[in-house]
């Protein structure tokens, strides 16, 4: 996988460490962990299956993280003022 040869080039996660990524949506984390078939989800099938696979592989980690601190959302979709100002301390952006 090559994102993690990046982060481990970068020092940012030891060789035998598992990336971690964190979703708001917890029925995307069951389909992603439950290695079965989803009739309503037949389109997604590669995408889905890679992220399975991963999953098997230890080398990616699902991790819950509720839609109020989920740091993503920042460049993501439109938030209120407060949420934004908030979100933007939690990832390291200050004003000058």
């Amino acid at each position: 996988m090559w994102l993690k040869g990046l982060l481990v080039e970068m020092c940012v996660i030891g060789a035998d460490e598992q990336i971690v990524l964190y979703e708001d949506n917890q029925s995307c984390i069951k389909i992603a962990e439950e290695p079965r078939k989803h009739q309503r989800l037949k389109h997604l099938d590669t995408k889905y299956n890679f992220i399975n696979e991963s999953i098997a592989n230890n080398e990616i980690k699902l991790e819950y993280v509720p839609s109020e601190n989920q740091l993503a959302d920042i460049l993501t979709k439109p938030l209120s003022a407060s949420t934004f100002m908030r979100l933007k301390k939690l990832i390291g952006v200050n004003e000058y």
